[in-house]
């Protein structure tokens, strides 16, 4: 998550008064910001993975996901909003939320994996079923789409900052900063829908719709500053942002490191966590 607009998302979590404003320019931006989770899901689907590339991948997911839920959704928001056990609990309980519901969570059936677009008898994968819409390939498939709906849920917020920051005027800088970041979590709803099916125009598809929950953040924003007397409520959006950060946490060590090792390759498998968390810690510091 991007920094906090100046005056709005105040560690005091006041809020803040803004004239009513026109609805355009904090929707543009925000689009534009989602726009490049799409961009991610394109340069995800170049080729198809092999099993050392699928885990290079899940590796990279868990550690862009963890970073952003463990630093940014966590120990940046609590210090930021000045309650660090109320974050906490917001951030524990949306773990644990996540880990009652995960069970209950159906399997999707993998139309079309079998001889998808790429698929050769060189591709290390052929060894597995991940391709063939076997066990492997629905695991992938709900592993994306569960990053999908989670990433969903945390770029809702962002784009609801960045309505609140272009009221305050430091929405063009806020849009950049979220819609850089927004790269690599684009690259992690993709991989595993793409190794999972072979479709790319599906990889890119949920990734970009992902995104464009942020324009509908942001126009959740403006409305409320129009309709609702002027003032945000910055506690409620820390805490939204807490729990949604534990439940990508929870995700990653439920779901993706698990299913990272089944490819018998952890040099790849770590390798992509190490590389995942540096690329979105250096986003953030930009």
């Amino acid at each position: 998550m991007a920094s906090s607009p100046p005056g709005c998302l105040s560690a005091q979590g006041q809020g803040c008064g803004l004239p009513a404003p026109a609805f355009g320019t904090p929707v543009l931006l925000s689009l534009l910001a989602g726009l490049s989770t799409g961009l991610g899901g394109a340069l995800a689907v170049v080729r198809r993975p092999s099993g050392k590339t699928i885990a290079a991948l899940l590796g990279l997911s868990a550690g862009v996901m963890g970073w952003l839920a463990m630093s940014e959704m966590w120990l940046v928001n609590a210090y930021q909003n000045g309650k660090p056990l109320a974050t906490t609990l917001w951030f524990l309980g949306g773990a644990l939320l996540f880990a009652l519901c995960e069970p209950l969570l159906p399997e999707p059936n993998v139309d079309g994996a079998a001889g998808g677009e790429g698929g050769n008898g060189e591709d290390a994968t052929a060894k597995d079923d991940t391709h063939k819409g076997g066990p492997k390939a629905r695991r992938l498939l709900r592993l994306g789409l569960l990053m999908a709906l989670t990433l969903t849920l945390h770029n809702f917020p962002e784009g609801f900052a960045v309505g609140v920051a272009s009221l305050a005027g430091s929405g063009p800088l806020i849009a950049l900063s979220i819609a850089a970041h927004n790269i690599p979590e684009g690259i992690v709803i993709a991989g595993p829908i793409f190794a999972a099916t072979g479709s790319r125009l599906r990889a890119i598809g949920m990734s970009f719709a992902s995104g464009m929950s942020e324009p509908l953040g942001a126009l959740v924003a403006v409305a409320l500053v129009r309709l609702g007397g002027a003032k945000v409520d910055a506690e409620a959006l820390h805490m939204l942002l807490a729990a949604v950060g534990g439940l990508m946490g929870a995700v990653c060590v439920i779901n993706l490191l698990p299913e990272a090792s089944q490819y018998n390759a952890p040099v790849h498998k770590w390798g992509g966590v190490v590389v995942g968390a540096l690329l979105i810690a250096a986003v953030g510091a930009l």
